[in-house]
């Protein structure tokens, strides 16, 4: 593209639409940067057929990523991000313009269904059995008791080694 400070020219089409992804260093200003984009599209338009008229998108992150909010509270990780998985990600798809949410980080509350079929003698399947563990709250109990295995093993070696020391 010849443009200062570009480091890559991406383009997509499909039917009806074509989209070129100018991607720049990080040193280089957001303003400028549309500033010198906007003047090669004016170079081309004269070169495109009669009817279209490129437009640029809003500033975004490499990630499309228009705006970035935290959920806080006094409540732990899981919470928060149960909270917005669950009701702040679907009021916010509902805002039109809004493609998608994503969430970053928190600890997320996982159930284990374990469906058991209960057959007759006959062979028939007569229902099922249906079982539901919470595996978070087994995830941290699992990660608590490595905690605690480890600091054991951390206060044996050092009771050993005290021991040793002692006995020399």
């Amino acid at each position: 593209m010849g443009v200062p400070g570009a480091q890559e020219v991406r383009s997509i089409s499909k039917s009806g639409l074509s989209l070129v992804t100018v991607v720049f260093d990080d040193g280089v200003a957001v303003y400028f940067a549309r500033q010198l984009v906007t003047e090669r599209v004016a170079d081309v338009r004269n070169r495109l057929p009669a009817g279209l008229a490129p437009t640029l998108g809003p500033v975004a992150t490499a990630f499309g990523e228009i705006y970035q909010y935290l959920v806080e509270g006094p409540v732990d990780l899981m919470a928060r991000k149960t909270v917005h998985d669950w009701d702040l990600r679907t009021q916010l798809r509902s805002v039109k313009g809004v493609g998608e949410v994503n969430s970053w980080g928190g600890l997320t509350r996982q159930y284990h269904v374990v469906v058991d079929p209960i057959w007759a003698p006959d062979g028939s399947l007569l229902g099922f059995a249906k079982i539901t563990r919470d595996l978070t709250e087994r995830k941290l109990a699992e990660e608590s008791l490595k905690q605690s295995e480890q600091q054991f093993r951390l206060l044996v070696q050092g009771e050993t080694a005290a021991r040793s020391a002692s006995a020399t």
